[in-house]
């Protein structure tokens, strides 16, 4: 059986909060069995990397009940595991400042009578503008920390947390995960201010829900379709025989509880076609006669 380097053991020592003292020995063992694994990364042939020692014979039981249960029956979550791995990564690579978070879902392909939460989802790689593909798989929607690493332009977004999107009628959305993940962050971090990245699937009613309960703490940075139907904010209920607010104070009291949208519109310039992005505040502009050639755009007043 393989030893674990100090430097390495060190580093595996900062998740132990996640684990009990047995659930974390079974953890190294098998994340060094991972590393120390050349062959196809299944679960079989990572512990039979961990005894590499000891010859197995398929014919019989298989000593690798240990292991096997520890993704099915140990003390430990996932939850719990993010959020440690997320702090390692803030404290040691951003300690101050904003936090950039990126969503997105992906495919994990599978096939197989035992899979759990296997279902027949859109394939992003292999889908075409004019034709969707389809595949079976794990749906798996990830949360990232988009960190740039000190004197160099380089960014990269290291994930921190994921939860599988299930198959079938009743299930949560993309979007309601995605929420879901962003609660979770915010509890760990309650004194940094977040910088939300999403795609088309992640901005609708699901996300946006109650987002005045996270507006002082995130900023939602999204795509919207062009001939998307904006309208001004709705103003607050005044007490019967009082003035309301005029149009301005309404505006400085809502625009900060509203997210960000990206506007992508296609204008023919010149004779010319270009793709325009427009970052603003649905409270404070108004589109007019959104189209495929033209747009207009006025102040809201």
């Amino acid at each position: 059986m393989f030893a674990l380097i100090p430097s390495l053991d060190a580093l595996l020592q900062c998740l132990l909060p996640a684990f009990t003292q047995p659930s974390f020995q079974t953890h190294g063992e098998i994340f060094l069995g991972w590393l120390m694994c050349l062959s196809r990364r299944t679960e079989f042939s990572v512990f039979q990397t961990i005894q590499a020692d000891t010859p197995v014979n398929r014919k019989k039981r298989h000593p690798f009940d240990r292991y096997y249960n520890f993704f099915s029956r140990s003390a430990w979550s996932v939850v719990d595991l993010a959020r440690c791995v997320a702090v390692q990564i803030v404290v040691a690579l951003h300690p101050k400042g904003l936090l950039y978070l990126v969503v997105d879902d992906t495919l994990l392909h599978k096939r197989g009578k035992h899979v759990y939460g296997l279902g027949w989802f859109r394939d992003a790689v292999a889908s075409t503008a004019r034709r969707v593909a389809t595949a079976s798989g794990n749906h798996w929607v990830v949360m990232g920390l988009a960190i740039g690493i000190p004197k160099t332009d380089i960014i990269l977004c290291l994930p921190i947390h994921c939860k599988l999107h299930l198959p079938g009628k009743g299930q949560p959305s993309e979007a309601a995960l995605a929420r879901e993940m962003l609660l979770d962050v915010c509890q760990w971090f309650p004194d940094r201010q977040l910088i939300l990245v999403g795609d088309g699937a992640s901005a609708n009613e699901k996300m946006f829900s109650q987002w005045s309960d996270l507006a002082e703490h995130v900023k939602y940075v999204g795509v919207m379709r062009s001939d998307a139907a904006l309208y001004d904010p709705v103003p607050p209920k005044q007490a019967k025989g009082k003035r309301g607010q005029s149009f301005e104070a309404c505006i400085a009291a809502t625009s900060s509880q509203l997210p960000i949208f990206v506007v992508r519109v296609f204008c023919e310039l010149r004779h010319d076609h270009r793709e325009l992005s427009l970052f603003f505040f649905p409270s404070l502009l108004r589109a007019v006669g959104v189209g495929q050639k033209s747009f207009t755009l006025h102040a809201a007043s």
